[in-house]
């Protein structure tokens, strides 16, 4: 009878190991689905199979869209290669993730810069059935570079083309003549 007794109680325990399991299952699956980042699956090929509304709001499909294309439908081509060459490393083995900038043509043409920070999928036996993707909407930040680079570059034309106008000296002395003379006008 003992023995009958010790198999129930491992057996009842089995049973709460499982369903503690599922519960985190389910816990985990509830973060992933309500995340403020975007998160999505892909199989071997590159085929969508999970992912977040997060990431549908990012890209402009609709999850089941998604579930048709491959995530190389979205990459912007000249993304492509960089891109390819750190996808095929993590499929090698060579690292164990990734992170890189990319851009992704959403649903309604319009470009959006993702930063993916990319590792395997594996399985319990860890063959790699995929890749997971973390994905973050960084076109703002990219948009607001582009505009300060362009400002540096402005302004370093106004000063090549100062003091080249002005014998070397820039625009210094001429400021400071129209300072002076500005500070007369006001303090007569």
């Amino acid at each position: 009878l003992t023995a009958v007794e010790g198999l129930s109680r491992e057996l009842s325990q089995v049973r709460d190991e499982k369903d503690v399991l599922r519960e985190n299952e389910r816990k985990l699956r509830d973060t992933l689905a309500n995340a403020a980042i975007g998160f999505a699956v892909t199989a071997p090929g590159g085929r969508f199979i999970e992912m977040n509304q997060t990431f549908c709001d990012i890209v402009g499909f609709k999850a089941d869209e998604l579930r048709q294309l491959r995530f190389e439908q979205l990459l912007h081509p000249d993304d492509f290669s960089e891109y390819r060459l750190l996808s095929d490393a993590l499929a090698a083995g060579e690292t164990d993730s990734f992170v890189t900038e990319v851009r992704y043509i959403r649903k309604d043409g319009r470009l959006v810069w993702l930063r993916k920070s990319v590792t395997p999928a594996r399985d319990s036996f860890g063959t790699i059935q995929g890749q997971v993707a973390f994905v973050e909407d960084i076109s703002e930040q990219r948009n607001a570079q582009r505009r300060i680079q362009a400002d540096v570059a402005a302004l370093t034309r106004m000063h090549d083309l100062s003091t080249a106008s002005f014998g070397g000296r820039g625009l210094q002395p001429l400021l400071q003549q129209i300072t002076e003379v500005a500070l007369k006008v006001v303090s007569a």
